[in-house]
Formats: C-alpha cells, structure tokens, sequence
C-alpha cells in the first residue's frame, strides 16, 4: 500500500486506489474479517511514493510529486496496517536505500506499543461508519486485556478536535490512565476522551480499565 494518506492523484485519482484512507475504508466496513480468517491483511507498508516499471521494478517519483510522505502521513499509514490485524514491511533498508526512508524506519517501526497492537493480530471496529460507503470511518476502537485502544485518524489539513464519550468507548465511569503511543504523553480521563489530532496523521490512546 501507498503512504499516501488520501488519493491524492490530481488527475488519475483511481490510479492510486491504495492510499491510508482507502485501506481505512475497508477496515471500516470489514474489520470482523478477522473473525473468518486468521488476521485481516493490512498488507505491506511503504514510507517512500513509488512508481514501477514493465519489470515491476520500483523508483521514487520526483517532483512535482513527493518522493517521500510526511512523516504524519507514515505514521497513519504504519497505524492503519497495525490496527488491521498484521503487516509488512516494503522499503529497501539496506546500504543502498534511500537515508531518510530508513531514518523513519528507525524512528516509527520500532516503537514499541504501535507494533503490540499488531502483535495483538486482530482488527479494531470503527466507533462510527463513515458519512456513506465510500466514506471511511476517522475513529478505531480495540478491547485487549483490559485495556481500550482508540485509534483516531485526521484525513484532513487542519487539526482535528476530538470529543468522545467514554461510554461509547465501551468504557464505564469512574477515572481512566490515558497514553498518546506515539508521543508517550500521560493523562488521564472521566467521562471523555478529549484529544487534538494533527493534520495529516494519527493519535493512538491506551485507556486502562478505571477506578
């Protein structure tokens, strides 16, 4: 898959039918196929924006398009493969690739609660479908253990502000141990889960279970 975030093509948008958001629309209409197969395939992880040849080899494209995503964008891209249910790694990391792709290699594939939820192996289901079919949901939700994961994804430029009643997480009352897995930023909640997003990327909550 893509690391774009959207389909982004100005003028082949089918073309690039393989976006974060488009990944993200069949999670959000698929994601109890975890049920009939063993994982749900988030498929393959590209940080880089490639094009292929006759021979399927790959090359960076120039501009006037990015050679390489935002890093908020590859950090959407490697969540939506991890909240799917199991993914691969596509990025030539050896001597001769390219030094920022595998500098973003190291800094986002080794952080060690993204890479637990797919260690989890299961799909988070969407808190609410999209506004039609096409449409994919912008909020995850996952049960493990006694502990609530919460996925909320920003599709747009502008920060997103959320505002999400604990109860529809799933979770009941009292006060909740809340952390950011890509930050690290503690808090804590009751009642709602307030959170800004970033344009073009991705917060990930860990709620414990309350008391």
């Amino acid at each position: 898959m893509h690391g774009a975030l959207n389909n982004w093509h100005p003028e082949q948008p089918d073309r690039y039918q393989k976006s974060t958001e488009y990944l993200l629309n069949s999670l959000t209409y698929g994601w109890w196929l975890d049920e009939v197969y063993a994982f749900n395939d988030g498929d393959h992880v590209q940080l880089g924006n490639y094009e292929y040849d006759g021979d399927a080899n790959a090359y960076l494209l120039d501009d006037p398009y990015p050679s390489i995503w935002p890093e908020g964008q590859n950090r959407a891209r490697i969540t939506s493969a991890a909240i799917t249910g199991v993914y691969q790694v596509s990025e030539d990391l050896t001597a001769t690739g390219h030094p920022v792709i595998k500098q973003r290699a190291r800094d986002l594939l080794q952080n060690p609660g993204i890479n637990h939820l797919a260690e989890i192996g299961r799909s988070f289901a969407p808190v609410q479908a999209g506004p039609d079919a096409f449409t994919a949901s912008d909020t995850f939700v996952l049960h493990d253990d006694g502990t609530t994961y919460v996925a909320l994804f920003n599709y747009g430029s502008a920060p997103r502000r959320a505002d999400l009643a604990l109860r529809d997480l799933g979770l009941g009352g009292g006060r909740h141990d809340v952390t950011e897995l890509w930050t690290g930023q503690e808090n804590r909640a009751a009642g709602r889960l307030r959170a800004v997003v970033p344009g073009e990327d991705v917060r990930v909550y860990a709620i414990g279970s309350g008391r």
